[in-house]
């Protein structure tokens, strides 16, 4: 079983990920979280489309505490 997790940051970014683990004080480390973002395709067509959290690390871990979700 995958736990996945979605959360809003303060920011307004929608992310989306797979849980690692979670700390007692709140924060939970994300492998290679997602931003979901609509894309305009066209006049009056858009699509969703999922970009990596940090450019800079795609496909790693990133922690979030928990007054960021």
């Amino acid at each position: 079983m995958s736990d996945l997790i979605l959360f809003v940051t303060i920011g307004g970014h929608e992310i989306v990920g797979k849980v690692l683990s979670q700390t007692p004080d709140g924060a939970v480390q994300v492998q290679q979280p997602l931003v979901i973002q609509p894309v305009q395709r066209g006049p009056n067509q858009f699509e969703l489309s999922l970009m990596p959290h940090s450019l800079a690390n795609p496909e790693g871990v990133h922690e979030f505490n928990s007054g960021t979700f």
